[in-house]
């Protein structure tokens, strides 16, 4: 099998803040979900739990059931192991595997990582805003164009959000490329990007259209502050 690779994981996927890097491994040893380790002392995979997350000692602790040989790691190399929780896949690299007797199975522990990444499939999973001081897209037009109001979001991802427009304002066309746009994210600031409209719902001839947007030509900065708002709203959602 091959090994669990954490150079293949681009930056923009790393998470560093610890508050969320302890929730997500939290949710890893709370959701009971499978996860494959590569234990690099011994050079095996298994398929493995997260059993407890103890960030006062700095460490992980993993079920070894089935492990042979995990009396004999003494902390002289580390593990890389991912997971999936819901649509969401973690990867995370952690060093000094060692033995551990202090559970009732088999079981070794590693030294808590200080970064986790977070790989969603195909960066699809929207989170609503929050309904009090929502975020908001400002829209450039041209100079003969009727002028935009504020479109609201309804929700965002790392790789687009959704909108509503005034459909007695104007008209935007399904694959039409909205250039320069800036999300206004409270509490981050304004973040400029291009939005590619992907599909426009139009409930009635009176009422608002929902705009479907891809993001694209966003800056590394941009996609930073972008990433530490859905991140923020993940977390949200997971301490209710």
């Amino acid at each position: 099998m091959r090994g669990i690779e954490m150079d293949d994981v681009h930056d923009k996927y790393l998470i560093h803040e610890r508050r969320d890097v302890v929730l997500y491994f939290r949710s890893i040893a709370q959701g009971a979900v499978p996860v494959t380790v590569q234990v690099e002392q011994l050079n095996a995979s298994i398929a493995s739990r997260l059993l407890s997350v103890k960030p006062e000692f700095e460490e992980l602790v993993f079920d070894a059931s089935g492990l042979a040989g995990v009396e004999s790691l003494d902390g002289s190399a580390g593990v890389s192991a991912e997971a999936q929780v819901d649509a969401v896949w973690f990867r995370f690299r952690a060093e000094h595997a060692e033995v551990w007797h202090g559970a009732a199975q088999p079981a070794f522990r590693a030294r808590l990582p200080q970064h986790i990444a977070r790989v969603q499939r195909r960066d699809s999973i929207r989170y609503p805003v929050p309904e009090i001081n929502p975020p908001v897209c400002y829209v450039p037009v041209a100079a003969n164009a009727p002028r935009l109001p504020p479109l609201r979001l309804m929700d965002i991802s790392l790789s687009g959000a959704g909108l509503l427009l005034d459909e007695s304002r104007a008209a935007v066309k399904l694959g039409e490329v909205l250039r320069d746009c800036v999300l206004q994210l409270p509490e981050i600031g304004g973040i400029q990007t291009d939005l590619i409209v992907m599909y426009v719902s139009n409930p009635g001839d009176s009422g608002p259209s929902r705009l479907g947007c891809r993001f694209s030509n966003m800056l590394a900065t941009s996609l930073k502050h972008l990433m530490h708002y859905v991140s923020r709203l993940e977390r949200s959602r997971m301490e209710k």
